[in-house]
C-alpha cells in the first residue's frame, strides 16, 4: 500500500475525502484503480465502496450506504491488518456501519475521521469539513 502514498491521484482522493467530498473521491479512486494490481487494486477498491457509502449516507440512502460500508470493510480487512492508520480507520467506519445498522436516519458526525497519509501531520488536518463526518486514520 506504499505506492498508493506515491501516487497523486490515491493523495488527491484523500483530500476529497477529508473534505467530505465523497462522491469525488470516489470518482478519483475509481479512476486510479483501472491502473492497479492486486493487493493496492483490492484496497483501492475498498476504499470506493467506503467513499461511496458514505455518499449514499449523505444523500439519504441508508440500505445503500451499509451494504457499500460492508463491502469495503470485508475486503480491507484482510489487506492492511497490521497497519494502525488502516485499523483506525476501520473502526471508525465499523461504528457508523453500526449506527446505521441501529436504524438511525443519517450518521450524527459525531466522531470525525480524517484519512491520513505517510508524512502528514495529524494537526495539519481541516479544522471543518463541510459535512461533520470524515475519516481519521493514523499509518504506523
Amino acid at each position: 500500500m506504499n505506492d498508493l502514498f506515491a501516487e497523486p491521484r490515491f493523495v488527491a482522493g484523500i483530500g476529497e475525502f477529508n473534505s467530505a467530498n465523497f462522491f469525488e473521491a470516489h470518482e478519483i479512486w475509481e479512476e486510479l484503480w483501472n491502473d492497479l494490481l492486486d493487493d493496492e487494486k483490492r484496497a483501492c477498491q475498498s476504499l470506493i465502496q467506503i467513499a461511496a457509502g458514505y455518499h449514499k449516507e449523505s444523500i439519504g440512502n441508508s440500505l445503500g450506504a451499509r451494504k457499500l460500508l460492508e463491502r469495503g470493510l470485508r475486503g480491507l480487512a484482510p489487506l492492511l491488518p497490521s497497519r494502525a492508520w488502516a485499523t483506525e480507520f476501520r473502526r471508525h467506519v465499523a461504528a457508523d456501519l453500526e449506527t446505521l445498522k441501529r436504524g438511525a436516519p443519517r450518521l450524527s458526525g459525531s466522531g470525525r475521521l480524517y484519512l491520513l497519509y505517510p508524512g502528514r501531520r495529524s494537526d495539519s488536518r481541516p479544522a471543518v469539513a463541510r459535512r461533520k463526518l470524515s475519516c481519521l486514520n493514523r499509518r504506523s
